[in-house]
């Protein structure tokens, strides 16, 4: 991802099988806040290898059998990578991701469940809907950056993710 205002969105689409679920690992790079630097860089690893995902698309199939609905699930390892260009430490902070519009609840079907593991460095995303439904969520990752020399920690938000979780009627 650039500071390139005509951006193009590179969305990743995964599907859920009927009845099973997907587990899926990414790779997080944040940076500091800075016009000529490169934002916040989310890599699937293992399996397309995608890079620079924008979007994030979770199809679910349709599906009559309400136990297998309960039971389909995706789930999404994000690790944080350091930036070797910053002399500090991230974390994943505060849940982890918070969505864009303050005022509301985006995920207004709570089809996503957020935690924090691995001392901050790793964020799981379990992801189920039950219902038909198409939301698009706006988010950003919230992490915490450790200053080496002062100690300091900074709390930032990246500027960038959308996600899509999707069953049809």
């Amino acid at each position: 991802m650039t500071n390139d205002k005509s951006l193009k969105i590179n969305p990743l689409d995964l599907e859920v099988p009927l009845g099973g679920q997907i587990i899926r690992n990414f790779e997080l790079t944040p940076s500091l806040p800075n016009p000529d630097a490169q934002q916040w860089q989310l890599d699937e690893i293992g399996y397309e290898n995608v890079k620079g995902i924008t979007e994030t698309i979770v199809r679910f199939a349709q599906n009559e059998k309400q136990i297998e609905r309960d039971l389909e699930r995706a789930v999404l390892i994000v690790n944080m990578k350091q930036n070797p260009d910053n002399d500090g430490v991230w974390r994943f902070a505060l849940n982890g991701a918070a969505t864009k519009d303050k005022t509301k609840d985006e995920d207004t079907n709570h089809d996503i469940a957020l935690e924090i593991i691995n001392d901050g460095l790793t964020l799981m995303a379990f992801v189920h809907v039950y219902r038909p439904s198409e939301e698009h969520i706006k988010f950003g990752y919230v992490a915490s950056y450790t200053h080496h020399k002062s100690g300091k920690v900074d709390i930032f938000e990246s500027s960038d993710p959308g996600f899509v979780p999707i069953r049809p009627e």
